[in-house]
């Protein structure tokens, strides 16, 4: 059964080349609303899977406002913003917000295949449907002159390299300037864990490791010396 979605969109030439992909590519489109104010009215009447927002929508209220009404009416579908806006004002209103994944305007039309098949993937699983709309750490960084955000989920380890840090992604490794000992605060400490002075790991990620070292996506990652007991502790109790 196909997933149906709504487009909420006040780009009505842009709603609609994205309604005709998707279609395409097996969604159903339920239907394409320009302002925020006309959705409670439409999702009363009909059931949705997939929500794709505009952020900045014309008129009073705006496509991240109407979020909440989406959120209390389909608790476990799944919400993507899109917005032409990067500034930290509008990055911290999504942070905030319960969504499942935003994209930066112009984007392609694949990469927008890429994003829904992603959260369709997530919503077709019992074990992570129930954990749809749950508020995600979401980390504001800057690449290539834009600032994103970045699921701290996504992290599989950070790697301190003097001012600049290597943030190692399941998709794509992001350098940035900061200090390990300012980043480190901003992750959730009971899914990350500095192992050494160089080094943070996303503790679901560690595939296996020894008295020296440990081992996430193939990777070899050293351990302060001393440090071994402590860490298989520490991931055993995770397990628990």
């Amino acid at each position: 059964m196909s997933l149906k979605v709504l487009i909420i969109e006040d780009e009505i030439d842009l709603a609609e080349n994205i309604s005709e992909y998707l279609i395409q590519h097996g969604y159903d489109v339920v239907g394409i609303i320009p302002t925020a104010e006309d959705v409670p009215d439409f999702i009363a009447k009909n059931d949705i899977d997939l929500f794709l927002v505009d952020i900045m929508l014309k008129g009073n209220v705006k496509g991240i406002d109407i979020a909440a009404v989406i959120r209390e009416k389909f608790p476990k579908c799944g919400i993507l913003f899109t917005t032409a806006l990067s500034g930290k004002s509008v990055l911290d209103k999504i942070s905030d917000t319960l969504y499942d994944g935003y994209l930066l305007k112009p984007f392609s039309l694949k990469s927008l295949e890429s994003t829904l098949y992603l959260i369709s993937k997530k919503l077709e699983k019992p074990e992570e449907t129930g954990k749809a709309g749950q508020k995600r750490n979401l980390l504001p960084i800057r690449d290539k002159g834009k600032i994103i955000l970045l699921d701290e989920n996504d992290i599989q380890y950070v790697k301190a390299e003097g001012l600049y840090l290597r943030i190692f992604t399941d998709n794509k490794v992001f350098l940035i300037r900061e200090l390990l000992k300012t980043f480190l605060p901003k992750l959730n400490p009971e899914k990350f864990l500095r192992i050494h002075k160089s080094y943070v790991v996303n503790l679901s990620r560690v595939k296996d490791l020894n008295s020296k070292e440990c081992n996430i996506n193939n990777q070899i990652i050293p351990i302060r010396r001393g440090f071994y007991k402590d860490f298989l502790t520490i991931l055993q109790n995770k397990k628990q």
